[in-house]
């Protein structure tokens, strides 16, 4: 007779089963309960902030959460199958909730008004988080690479269960999609930091995507998952380079783009037309203040007073019409009216 207790196969798959079910209702939970609390609960209505600090608590609040639910999802399959892959993989996404908590620092202090020690306020905040997740995002694509070396060297190949399966090509479509949410979010209100959470989202799905196909040709090529491996750091590698560099760029000071410049240009020429010429333009970024320096150009003979109450209209003028914070400095020069 055969016995009644179901054998190693059956009994895999019914913890598989069981696991499955239990991370998507935990899943399905976090999400909920992300909406509620954000969306639609009176906690967070009542609290004053823009949309774009919303924005970025949002984002950080979900990317946590859900990053949380995907670890432990990976951390379990990783356990039960011996996968050094899933479970490094697991690792790195947690990582990804320790960048998602600084979106919602740096949105907080960048939040924060100007004080006498900071004039300018703190928006460059953003900017330093920015270096710091990019920075992070480095230290994974080190990581991943030496990983696939290692695997390389002892030809490591795992047998995979259902659940693991799922679980991977779920962290796939989810991670992707967060990315989605992060880049969207981050175009549409210039935010850096949201942007680079974004980049960190990618590197985990394509992290994801690299796991799935070792589980699918591992058996015929035992190498492909390292190789992929260090395809895939360079690539992040490159991501973490171009997240430094547009942060660090504004930190260090840059020129106005050829656009802004013909924009101010334009608008003082055909308003102001006692200003020969505008030069000298420099621009100071410090999340949404920007301090604008320009020349400008008037006639030598023209009265003190009028040449200052003309510069203060101008600059008000641009304060209204281009939402910053302009300081012109006055060029007399001697010209005759034709010039004017």
């Amino acid at each position: 007779m055969h016995s009644a207790m179901p054998g190693a196969k059956q009994q895999e798959n019914l913890w598989d089963q069981c696991v499955l079910t239990g991370f998507f209702c935990a899943f399905g939970i976090v999400l909920r309960g992300v909406d509620a609390s954000i969306m639609g609960g009176t906690e967070m209505n009542t609290i004053m902030i823009n949309n774009k600090q919303k924005s970025s608590y949002a984002e950080g609040l979900i990317s946590t959460l859900v990053n949380i639910v995907l670890f432990i999802g990976k951390l379990i399959a990783g356990i039960t199958t011996g996968s050094i892959a899933l479970i490094a993989d697991a690792w790195h996404t947690l990582s990804d909730t320790f960048t998602s908590l600084i979106v919602i620092g740096g949105a907080w202090i960048s939040s924060k008004p100007k004080d006498k020690g900071h004039p300018f306020g703190h928006g460059r905040v953003e900017l330093i988080a920015s270096i710091i997740m990019g920075t992070m995002l480095g230290f994974v694509s080190f990581n991943f690479f030496k990983d696939a070396l290692t695997s390389l060297k002892n030809r490591i190949s795992v047998r995979y269960s259902l659940f693991a399966i799922i679980v991977m090509c779920a962290s796939v479509v989810i991670k992707e999609l967060l990315a989605q949410y992060s880049f969207h979010l981050g175009k549409k209100h210039k935010l850096a930091t949201l942007i680079a959470d974004g980049w960190h989202h990618r590197s985990d799905a394509i992290a994801s995507v690299i796991v799935v196909i070792g589980m699918g040709v591992n058996k015929y090529f035992w190498w492909i998952d390292a190789v992929l491996g260090i395809a895939v750091a360079l690539l992040i590698t490159y991501a973490a380079y171009t997240i430094i560099k547009s942060a660090a760029d504004p930190l260090m000071g840059e020129n106005a783009d050829e656009g802004l410049q013909t924009q101010i240009k334009t608008l003082v020429r055909e308003k102001y037309p006692e200003v020969s010429d505008l030069h000298h333009f420099h621009v100071h970024k410090y999340g949404d203040h920007v301090e604008l320096t320009v020349h400008a150009r008037v006639d030598g003979s023209m009265n003190m007073e009028h040449a200052h109450d003309l510069i203060s209209k101008i600059e008000n003028d641009l304060r209204i019409t281009m939402s910053l914070e302009p300081t012109i400095h006055l060029e007399p020069i001697k010209v005759n009216k034709e010039q004017l």
